[in-house]
C-alpha cells in the first residue's frame, strides 16, 4: 500500500504569460447588468397616456477551470538526473494546460498529488515498481516547449506554497491558458521501466483562497462549508461552479483546506476544481554489447574466402589467432538523446601482452574481414556494416548520427604492439546517439606468440 504525498502551488499568474484559446467561455461576460425596459400605452379621454419602467440583473459567474495532461504516454526520464542547477540543459517534463472556461477571470490554485503505485489510464503498461522523486519542480512553460529548462519560470515555494507574483491583477483572464511543466530528481540507483504518477489539481479561488462554496449547493472538496442553494440575488453576483468531472480514477480530487491533501474520490462535476494525470518512465538511453570473432589462425588460415563467403573453415583462438572485436550501442528509447557517446577499450597490457593491437600474425597474408556482423545488443539481433573497414591495424568507427545503412566509416590512429600505453587503448567517438541510431567500433588482435 503506498501512502500519497501532495505538494500545493498557489498560482498566481503573470498576464504576459497567457495564450488565447480559440475556443469561447461559457457564454456573457460575468457581472454585466443586462436592464430590461418595458413601455405602456393607452388613451384617457382620447388623450394619449404612456408610462415605461425597467428592471435589472447581473449576469452570474459560471466558473469552469480545466486541466489537460498533454503527454499521450509516460514521459522517459532518466535515473540520476536533476533540477537544479537548471541551465543550458534540457529535463523531460509532464506537461499540462491550465484553461479557464469561465465567463469571467478567475485566481487558480494548483495542487499536486503524487500517486505512487497507480499507473495512468490510457498510458502504455510500465513495470510495477514506483519510485519516489528526490525532488519536484513546477514551472510556467514560457517557451512553450514542452521541457524544463532555463526559459522556464520556476514557481518558487512561499510560506510552504508555490506562488508566482503577478503586477497585472492576480487572474487569468476567461479564455486564457496556462501551461506548467513539472519535473523532477532521479536517484541514480533507480532502475529501467520504473514509474512515478502525478496527479495535477486546478481549483478556482479569489487571490490565493480556494472558494470554498458556489451558490448552487455546490461545495469545494474538504472545506466544510455548508451546501447552500442561494436565492438568486438579481443584482447580486452569484457564483455557481459548472466543471465537469472526470471518468478516470486517478484523477482524483484535492483538499486545499487548510493545507493541502488528495481525496481517495475521483473529480466530480461542479466541485469547483478539476485535474488530470500524467507521469514519469525510467529508461536507459543506451545499449551496449560486445562481439568478438576469430578471423584468422596460423593453422587453419581465414574463416572468409571473401567478404560476403564464409570459407567453410573454423579457425581458433591459438596464438598467432587474429581476433575481431566490434563493439555496437543501440539507443533503443524512442524519446531521448545520447550525446558525445565514447567508446572506450582497454588491451590488456604484460610482458609480454596476452595479446597485441591489430594484425600481428603475419601481416604477408591478406585476412579477410566479413562485410557485415550481426548479434544481440540487449537481446535483439542487430546488423552492424564493417564494409568500410580495411586497415586491420587501426580502429574504426562510424558515427551514430547517420543510418546504419550507410555508415560514415572513419579509420582511427594506428595501433600495434605496446605495452606501455595509458589506457584505455581502444577510443571512437560516435557522437550524438539520437532515438534509434546505432554506431560502433572495430578493432583487431592477435594472440601472442612469442
Amino acid at each position: 500500500m503506498h501512502s500519497k504525498r501532495i505538494y500545493l502551488t498557489t498560482l498566481v499568474v503573470m498576464m504576459c504569460l497567457f495564450k488565447s484559446n480559440a475556443a469561447l467561455a461559457l457564454g456573457t461576460e460575468a457581472d454585466i447588468l443586462i436592464t430590461n425596459d418595458v413601455s405602456l400605452s393607452y388613451t384617457v379621454n382620447a388623450v394619449n397616456q404612456s408610462t415605461t419602467t425597467s428592471t435589472d440583473f447581473r449576469v452570474d459567474r459560471k466558473l469552469v477551470v480545466d486541466v489537460t495532461n498533454d503527454d499521450s504516454d509516460w514521459v522517459t526520464a532518466v535515473p540520476g538526473q536533476v533540477t537544479s542547477p537548471i541551465g543550458a540543459n534540457t529535463l523531460p517534463a509532464m506537461n499540462f494546460t491550465v484553461y479557464n472556461n469561465s465567463n469571467d477571470a478567475v485566481d487558480i490554485v494548483l495542487g499536486l498529488i503524487d500517486q505512487d503505485g497507480t499507473q495512468v489510464t490510457g498510458f502504455s503498461a510500465v513495470g510495477t515498481t514506483a519510485f519516489d522523486e528526490d525532488a519536484i519542480v513546477v514551472a510556467i512553460d514560457v517557451n512553450t516547449n514542452n521541457v524544463y529548462d532555463a526559459g522556464d519560470t520556476v514557481i518558487v515555494p512561499v510560506g510552504g506554497h508555490y506562488r508566482v507574483t503577478d503586477t497585472m491583477g492576480s487572474t487569468l483572464a476567461a479564455d486564457s491558458t496556462i501551461r506548467i511543466v513539472v519535473a523532477i530528481d532521479i536517484d541514480s540507483a533507480v532502475g529501467a521501466d520504473e514509474y512515478a504518477a502525478y496527479t495535477l489539481v486546478a481549483a478556482v479561488a479569489n487571490g490565493t483562497v480556494v472558494i470554498d462554496a458556489d451558490d448552487s449547493g455546490n461545495i469545494s472538496p474538504g472545506s466544510g462549508a455548508t451546501a447552500d442553494d442561494n436565492l438568486n440575488e438579481i443584482a447580486g453576483l452569484d457564483v455557481v461552479f459548472a466543471d465537469a468531472g472526470s471518468a478516470n480514477a486517478e484523477d482524483e480530487q484535492g483538499d486545499f483546506f487548510p493545507g493541502f491533501a488528495g481525496i481517495v474520490n475521483p473529480d466530480q462535476a461542479s466541485d469547483g476544481q478539476a485535474s488530470d494525470s500524467g507521469g514519469f518512465v525510467t529508461g536507459i538511453a543506451l545499449d551496449i554489447a560486445k562481439y568478438v570473432q576469430v578471423l584468422y589462425d596460423p593453422i587453419l588460415g581465414n574463416a572468409y574466402a571473401d567478404r560476403d563467403t564464409a570459407s567453410g573453415t573454423n579457425p581458433k583462438s591459438i596464438p598467432g589467432a587474429v581476433l575481431m572485436y566490434v563493439i555496437g550501442v543501440v539507443n533503443s528509447n524512442a524519446v531521448l538523446t545520447a550525446n558525445a557517446v565514447t567508446i572506450s577499450d582497454d588491451i590488456p597490457d604484460g610482458a609480454p601482452e596476452v595479446v597485441d593491437e591489430g594484425d600481428q600474425a603475419n601481416p604477408a597474408t591478406a585476412i579477410v574481414i566479413p562485410n557485415s556482423v550481426t548479434f544481440d545488443v540487449d537481446g535483439v539481433p542487430t546488423a552492424f556494416d564493417l564494409s568500410g573497414v580495411t586497415d586491420l591495424d587501426a580502429v574504426s568507427h562510424t558515427a551514430c548520427s547517420v543510418p546504419a545503412s550507410a555508415p560514415d566509416w572513419h579509420s582511427d590512429v594506428e595501433i600495434g604492439t605496446d605495452t606501455t600505453t595509458t589506457n584505455p587503448e581502444i577510443s571512437g567517438d560516435v557522437g550524438n546517439c539520437g532515438p534509434g541510431d546505432q554506431g560502433f567500433v572495430v578493432y583487431f588482435v592477435t594472440i601472442d606468440n612469442t
